[in-house]
């Protein structure tokens, strides 16, 4: 059983142990550096999910085709596969990068990267361009806005680590992990607000508008990145934060895939980002098709607030009773449950019916609401089990597998969302959206059998933590038992020294009372 230090006990180790005040340190510029690192992930989200909302006019302005001719265009689904692979493929990039040359030219990297995508992908919706040029500008933006993931996703275990102490870690991680999905809500509400989806046509400026507030977004990010004096403070905050090995990228792989628990957690932490956000590509389409209208931005926006909003509260529990297999565990549940009250509602038309509607929103805010706490919380966990191997070692090769498993949901559900044959069907579809649905929610039940029979991690970062306290206040006993030992023996020769002058005292008087007797 794992013990833990409460507050109580950490202020009497403050104050007993003078050393620790100096050794250990926060600044307040941790706060600069999180903030960065948040808007840089909301400003690359908000760029990935921005076409998934309103595929009608997207597919109109870069392919020139309406809805009915738009299946081999899917400008959105493209775009989410492109970021998903791209940031598979160059995490090992971004793992080395952070690792070998810390925070600040890690978030430099990826705030340059996020701005040089905005720029293109601003450059192609300018309605002057040639349609036969627009989807490969396009493409070739999102492939530079994809290549910043690498360097962003593997940060806030590295900033919690490095800047922030033991009671704010899994606030950090939390604070850092839940700007994606307010970058996924923001990417989501623009176009539904900004863009009118009854009439798209090829050249129209709403496009141009929707990109230009984007590529602000990333200007800004670049520029406060750039602002950042040090990736590391000069005293760490916290005693793991000052145990660093100084492990290589081969080193921290190999021992990471040696330890058992980390690699189940891969599973469910890949299936948790897949089964989130893979159900959105086919949103737009299929509540369409079941006479909801486009609510698909609305929808998105309001599970990624949820989420966010969970997310906190889980770092919060988190922080304070480091039960990070618990809230997991809860959070599947949740997710199997609310997948299959949203597959069974999905079988159906709404009818026009608004009790349909408000359900099949409630269901989309659970979903988000328990998917979204198992990014920062499966992070921090890794991290915790991996201890001593570097943050971004750890947490990057998570971030990858969820891309990895992201990739792979997305293709499974476009390839079984086609007309399949023999699947009945009652009402006349476009496309069997049904059995993509099916498999999705069957894979929410993988996770939930994962993470109740098959993890069971050890929290090796926190008993390091716990030793060093310990040995901390066995030292403060040591010397305050050897001040204690001193004092007993100055108390002893002041009795001494007492008993002696008595004895002699007695003595003059016994020798002054003979001569009176004589």
């Amino acid at each position: 059983m794992l013990t833990l230090w409460s507050q109580e006990e950490l202020q009497v180790l403050s104050r007993t142990n003078s050393t620790r005040k100096d050794r250990f340190r926060v600044y307040p510029e941790r706060w600069f550096i999180l903030l960065c690192a948040c808007l840089l992930a909301l400003s690359n989200a908000s760029q990935w999910i921005s076409y998934l909302s309103i595929t009608a006019t997207t597919d109109a302005f870069f392919c020139g085709r309406v809805q009915s001719e738009a299946d081999s265009c899917k400008i959105g689904y493209y775009s989410n596969q492109i970021f998903q692979f791209v940031g598979m493929a160059t995490g090992v990039v971004g793992l080395y990068v952070t690792d070998k040359y810390g925070i600040k030219l890690s978030l430099i990297c990826g705030a340059t990267f996020n701005a040089l995508g905005a720029v293109i992908r601003f450059f192609a919706s300018l309605p002057q361009m040639e349609m036969g040029a627009r989807v490969a500008v396009l493409h070739t933006g999102s492939v530079f806005a994809a290549a910043s993931q690498p360097f962003f996703l593997v940060l806030p275990p590295k900033i919690a680590e490095y800047w922030f102490p033991e009671n704010q870690r899994a606030l950090a991680n939390v604070l850092s992990f839940i700007a994606n999905p307010l970058g996924v809500a923001v990417g989501s509400m623009l176009p539904t607000l900004l863009i009118d989806e009854s009439h798209p046509t090829p050249e129209s400026y709403e496009m141009l508008k929707l990109n230009g507030i984007f590529l602000a977004l990333g200007t800004i990010v670049f520029m406060l990145s750039v602002c950042i004096r040090r990736g590391c403070p000069p005293t760490p905050p916290s005693p793991s934060s000052a145990h660093h090995n100084a492990f290589s990228l081969r080193q921290g792989l190999a021992n990471i895939f040696k330890t058992p628990s980390y690699v189940i957690l891969l599973v469910p932490f890949g299936l948790a980002f897949a089964i989130n956000w893979s159900v959105f590509i086919v949103t737009d389409a299929i509540l369409d098709s079941l006479d909801y209208g486009h609510m698909a931005g609305y929808t998105t926006a309001l599970a990624a607030v949820a989420g966010g909003v969970s997310s906190i509260v889980a770092g919060m529990i988190v922080d304070r009773t480091k039960a990070f297999k618990e809230v997991i565990r809860i959070c599947y549940a949740g997710i199997v449950v609310t997948s299959i009250a949203l597959d069974v509602l999905l079988h159906h038309k709404s009818g026009d019916s608004p009790w349909m509607k408000a359900l099949m929103i409630l269901l989309f805010i659970s979903l988000g609401a328990f998917c979204i706490p198992i990014f920062p919380i499966g992070i921090e966990l890794g991290v915790e089990m991996t201890f001593p191997v570097p943050e971004a070692t750890s947490s990057g090769v998570l971030v990858i597998f969820g891309n990895a498993l992201m990739f792979a949901v997305s293709f499974g559900m476009d390839l079984l969302a086609e007309n399949v044959k023999g699947y009945f069907m009652h009402y006349p579809f476009t496309n069997n959206y049904w059995l993509a649905l099916d498999f999705w929610c069957v894979l929410s039940v993988i996770g939930l059998l994962i993470v109740v029979f098959a993890l069971n991690p050890k929290y090796k970062r926190l008993e390091f933590e716990q030793t060093a306290i310990a040995d901390s206040c066995a030292e403060s006993h040591t010397d305050r038992k050897g001040s204690g030992s001193q004092a007993t023996e100055v108390t002893n020769f002041s009795q001494n020294a007492n008993d002696t002058s008595t004895k002699k005292e007695r003595k003059t008087s016994e020798n002054q009372a003979t001569i009176y007797r004589l």
